[in-house]
């Protein structure tokens, strides 16, 4: 029987990876979001007591939880708080992930899991990628869909690229560069394409 097969998918920001993710997800492949776990872990107790020992209390918004409009307007502008940030919070994301690839393991040993991921580290996705698809697109493309979806300028846009990996720093850790330059059922016929190639070889 086939063992479990994980592709790693990322992608720079407006690049398409959140579809393709989605598409993947309706061939029957389980997608595991780092967002959404980022997400869910910056709240929990432990993490924003280590974040609010590092940063101080405003790292804590009025209701409790994790400040995400300041500390994202800080990561922008700071990159050594959002290397500091990223470090403390990583490590229970990574806790988590895990977990999760063990739960969808557990209940179908032969599962296509995808490890939606924005940032391509190490420990947590390549150490347990079969694979790493990257999702590519235009520079000017990508700054269109960030302004649109996010509804922020073009030099906010400008600074989001500027925090993250150059395009050829995602290249080169592709195994497989899924082009997204055309419309959604071009993405869908290649992403097609390589899944049925990925499960079938």
């Amino acid at each position: 029987m086939r063992r479990r097969i994980v592709i790693g998918l990322t992608g720079a920001s407006g690049s398409g990876k959140s579809a393709a993710a989605a598409i993947l997800a309706g061939f029957g492949a389980q997608v595991i979001d780092a967002d959404k776990i980022a997400h869910e872990v910056a709240e929990e107790r432990e993490t924003l007591d280590e974040l609010t020992r590092e940063f101080g209390d405003w790292i804590v918004d009025a209701r409790g939880g994790f400040n995400r409009a300041q500390a994202s307007k800080r990561a922008f502008s700071d990159t050594g708080f959002l290397s500091r940030l990223t470090e403390i919070t990583h490590k229970y994301i990574i806790k988590k992930m895990y977990a999760r690839l063990d739960e969808i393991t557990a209940r179908d040993p032969a599962a296509v899991v995808v490890l939606d991921a924005p940032i391509p580290v190490e420990k947590g996705f390549l150490d347990v990628a079969n694979v790493v698809w990257v999702v590519s697109t235009t520079r000017e493309t990508r700054l269109e869909r960030v302004v649109c979806r996010d509804g922020i300028d073009v030099g906010a846009a400008e600074s989001r690229f500027a925090a993250q990996l150059p395009d050829s720093g995602y290249e080169r850790l592709a195994d497989v560069v899924i082009d997204n330059n055309g419309d959604i059922n071009g993405l869908e016929r290649e992403l097609r394409r390589q899944y049925e190639s990925l499960i079938n070889c």
